[in-house]
C-alpha cells in the first residue's frame, strides 16, 4: 500500500534552527549598519579644504595706492585676508590691533603654567594662542594638516593628568559639529598682548559623539545659528570648568580659532560589495527565512501527530510484509 500519510510538523529543533538563523540575520545587519556608520564617521574630515594663501598687503610708504577714506593698513598678514569667505564677515566692534611682528615670550613656557580643570583662562596663554592662530598662514602643515579630533581624544590619560600636562596643549586640531545653546557670546581679552584681540567669541559645538566642545572664535558670525554644521582648524587650549545652567561645575575641552566654516556632509562613495553584494545576499536570506515560516507547517500539526503517523507507517509497513 502506498503511504498516504502526512509529512509531521516543524519540531523544536527545526524551530530552534529558525530562531538562529534570524538572529544570525539580524546580527549581520546590525554589523553591516555599523559599518557604514564607522565608514561615514572616517569621510567626515575630507571635506575640509585649506584656506587660500595670504593677499600681500601693500606696506606703508612703499608708494603701492590704498583706498581712499580708510587707513592704511598694517605691514604684513592681514588675518581678515587668511580667510576664505571675508564677505560674510562683520566687522568687530572692538577693532582688531594688528599682532605683534615677533612673539617675545617663550611659548612652551607659557603655555606650561596653564592648568586644566580650573575656570581662569590664562591670559598670557590666551594671548599666545590667538597670536598664533592670527599669524599662522593656512598652508603650514600642522595647521593644514590638521587631525579631526572628538572630545574623547581631548581628555587626557591619567598620568598626564597628574602630571598636569596636556599632550594637545597648543596643537592644532579640527572640529567638526553642531552649534548648541547660545552662539557667539561675546569675552573680552583682558591683556590681549601681541595677539592684538579685544574680544573673543563663546560658542559650545557638539562633535560626532554628541559630546561638547568649546571653541572661542576671533570672529563673530551672525550667518550661523543654533543647530548649524559647522568646522574649523584651532589650536587645543585646556579642560575649562564653567558652572552650568544646573549650577554643576564641569570642564569641556576649550579651542581657539579664527572663524567657522559651514559644514556639510560629503557624498557617500559607492561600495559593490556593502552597498550591492551584501544587501541583494541579506534579501535572499531573509526571502528564504520567510518561504520555510510559511509553508514549513505543511507536514502536520503537532509532535504528537507526527509520532502518531509514525507508528501508523510502521504498522502499514509490518501488515504489508
Amino acid at each position: 500500500m502506498k503511504n498516504q500519510t502526512r509529512k509531521g510538523p516543524v519540531g523544536s529543533a527545526d524551530k530552534a534552527r529558525i530562531l538562529f538563523l534570524l538572529v544570525a540575520l539580524f546580527a549581520v545587519v546590525g554589523m553591516m549598519w555599523l559599518f557604514n556608520q564607522r565608514r561615514g564617521k572616517s569621510q567626515g574630515p575630507t571635506v575640509v579644504k585649506p584656506l587660500p594663501p595670504p593677499v600681500r598687503i601693500p606696506a606703508p610708504g612703499s608708494g603701492e595706492k590704498e583706498k581712499k577714506g580708510g587707513k592704511k593698513k598694517p605691514s604684513g598678514v592681514n588675518p581678515e585676508d587668511l580667510l576664505s569667505e571675508p564677505e560674510d564677515l562683520v566687522p568687530p566692534d572692538i577693532p582688531l590691533d594688528p599682532p605683534a611682528p615677533v612673539y617675545k615670550d617663550d611659548p612652551a613656557k607659557v603655555l606650561a603654567a596653564v592648568k586644566d580643570e580650573t575656570t581662569e583662562l590664562e591670559p598670557e596663554a590666551l594671548a599666545y594662542l590667538l597670536y598664533k592662530v592670527r599669524t599662522t598662514p593656512p598652508d603650514d602643515p600642522e595647521r593644514k594638516n590638521a587631525p579631526w579630533t572628538l572630545q574623547e581624544d581631548m581628555i587626557p590619560k591619567p598620568e598626564d593628568r597628574k602630571a598636569g600636562k596636556h599632550p594637545l596643549r597648543g596643537k592644532w586640531v579640527k572640529i567638526i559639529g553642531t552649534l548648541q545653546g547660545n552662539v557667539f557670546e561675546p569675552e573680552i581679552v583682558k591683556k590681549p598682548g601681541p595677539s592684538g584681540v579685544h574680544r573673543i567669541y563663546r560658542n559650545f559645538v557638539s562633535d560626532a559623539s554628541g559630546r561638547i566642545i568649546k571653541v572661542y572664535t576671533i570672529y563673530d558670525e551672525p550667518r550661523f545659528a543654533r543647530k548649524d554644521d559647522v568646522e574649523t582648524v584651532g589650536v587645543f587650549f585646556k579642560l575649562h570648568a564653567y558652572e552650568n545652567q544646573l549650577n554643576q561645575m564641569v570642564a569641556v575641552p576649550t579651542v581657539i580659532a579664527d572663524r567657522f566654516h559651514a559644514f556639510t556632509p560629503p557624498p557617500k562613495e559607492f561600495s559593490w560589495l556593502w552597498d550591492a553584494v551584501v544587501p541583494g545576499i541579506l534579501v535572499v536570506a531573509g526571502f528564504a527565512m520567510i518561504v520555510i515560516l510559511v509553508f514549513g507547517g505543511t507536514r502536520g500539526l503537532s509532535p504528537r501527530k507526527r509520532r502518531r503517523g509514525l507508528v501508523r507507517k510502521a504498522t502499514e509497513e509490518e501488515n504489508e510484509s
